[in-house]
């Protein structure tokens, strides 16, 4: 699903559904509006959450300086679906 990016002048970034629990709910936010500056280094921080306020489980990409990072993170981790996954674990790869 295509999300504006908050250090961008309303820039779109493709991102993928949530690798723990498919919804595709994920959303960019800045570091600050998750936790107070002193955990996150800057106002300027980005994170990629699976937003619980839309049903999502609330995993996080990490800690990025900008959206495109953060958002490459967060597309990298879900590269394989939930099923993939589950088959991969099933197989005790």
């Amino acid at each position: 699903m295509l999300k504006t990016m908050p250090d961008g002048e309303g820039l779109k970034y493709e991102l993928k559904p949530c690798p723990f629990c498919g919804k595709d709910v994920a959303e960019f936010c800045r570091g600050s509006d998750l936790a107070s500056e002193e955990n996150f280094g800057s106002e300027s921080d980005i994170v990629v959450v699976c937003s619980c306020w839309n049903g999502g489980c609330g995993a996080a990409s990490g800690i990025y300086p900008t959206g495109y990072m953060a958002g490459d993170a967060w597309n990298k981790r879900a590269a394989y679906s939930v099923a993939e996954i589950r088959k991969a674990l099933e197989q005790g790869c």
